[in-house]
């Protein structure tokens, strides 16, 4: 049984998803049904997402790292009867290679009884779409 998310990357005015985010729900095992995958972001109102009914949101909004807000989103008043995450936007907005880091944590998310390889959970861990102090002179 696949979670309905939402995933929202903007919050006012509150955005869906588009482009390959809804792909990356799916390899995680679940679905994102306000946007199609290769649709553009679309703006949503709170009807139309308590109407797709999801399981979880997923706030990553772009250029905030993570710096989604679940408490300000509880405090929308949307009444959803789902589960508030925070991710890391360069884990899911940028197309590069820290894509695989954001499908673990959606996975991890989405299934947290799921027995993922340690491999995939170390790498989720330390990926990540800038250079860091160790990797500047090199």
């Amino acid at each position: 049984d696949r979670p309905a998310v939402y995933c929202e990357e903007w919050a006012d005015p509150p955005m869906a998803a588009g482009n390959w985010v809804p792909d990356l729900v799916r390899v995680a095992g679940g679905t994102a049904p306000l946007v199609a995958p290769g649709e553009r972001s679309a703006e949503v109102d709170p009807e139309t997402v308590a109407a797709a009914d999801p399981d979880h949101v997923i706030l990553h909004p772009c250029g905030k790292g993570e710096r989604g807000d679940p408490e300000a989103f509880d405090a929308r008043g949307w009444n959803l009867d789902a589960a508030v995450h925070a991710v890391d936007d360069s884990r899911l907005n940028q197309p590069s290679p820290a894509v695989v880091s954001g499908v673990d944590r959606l996975a991890r998310l989405l299934h947290p009884d799921a027995d993922l390889p340690e491999p995939w959970a170390a790498a989720s861990e330390t990926a990540t779409a800038t250079p860091t102090e160790s990797d500047e002179g090199k």
